[in-house]
């Protein structure tokens, strides 16, 4: 199987309620991460021999980190925007740039650092409140 391009990579976002409206790429990204995680419940008794395991409540969040844009009104801002007033955002992130997931989020982290010799950078987080619908 062959491997995907990185920068095939887009993140979308919308502020529609149900996320049913259109979505804008968030611009200056170079390094996004998902991860669905899931508690592990372990249900061994004093019976068995091995740990036994069954899969509880699962959990999803994204990494974005890349260059700050206060250009970037339909991006950046607004998942900036979501994060003080604590509204509603959908996420979209396609690894390959057309197939990927669609999951309503909110926006724990919004974090711009600067240095002298250095640039703009951000930092956002991004952690899911209902299930991922693959798109």
């Amino acid at each position: 199987m062959a491997g995907t391009s990185g920068k095939a990579f887009r993140i979308k976002v919308s502020s529609t309620a149900g996320g049913a409206g259109t979505y804008t790429n968030v611009a200056d990204i170079n390094k996004a991460t998902m991860n669905r995680d899931g508690a592990q419940l372990d249900i061994t008794s004093f019976s068995d021999s091995d740990i036994k395991r069954i899969l509880g409540l699962r959990d999803s969040s994204y990494d974005l980190s890349g260059f700050y844009n206060s250009a970037d009104t339909l991006g950046q801002n607004a998942i900036d925007a979501a994060a003080v007033a604590g509204s509603e955002l959908w996420v979209q992130f396609f690894p390959n740039g057309t197939n990927g997931w669609k999951q309503q989020v909110m926006v724990p982290k919004f974090s711009v650092s600067s240095a002298v010799s250095g640039t703009n950078d951000l930092a956002i987080q991004l952690v899911g409140t209902g299930p991922i619908t693959a798109i």
